[in-house]
């Protein structure tokens, strides 16, 4: 769990669907399914524009998404190490 500063395209090549968790500012959130069935799961490797800077990269704490969204809770403890 992150958030980056810069936009982040996420691609999909081979291999079994990945799910995403995404965790919207206004409190919301959304599982995303990115797999080979492009009209149904979009299209896994990603590209950040403009280029990836490590100090606009925000790791993401279990406690404080918890707290921002607590209906996600399940998916943040899978997601995040203590």
């Amino acid at each position: 769990m992150h958030r980056l500063q810069s936009d982040e395209v996420l691609h999909f090549y081979l291999g079994d669907p990945v799910e995403m968790l995404q965790l919207c500012s206004d409190g919301s959130g959304r599982r995303v399914i990115l797999g080979s069935d492009v009209a149904a799961d979009g299209g896994a490797s990603c590209t950040v524009s403009p280029g990836f800077e490590y100090e606009d990269y925000e790791s993401g704490g279990r406690e404080e998404l918890t707290r921002g969204w607590p209906e996600w809770r399940d998916w943040i403890a899978a997601l995040t190490h203590e």
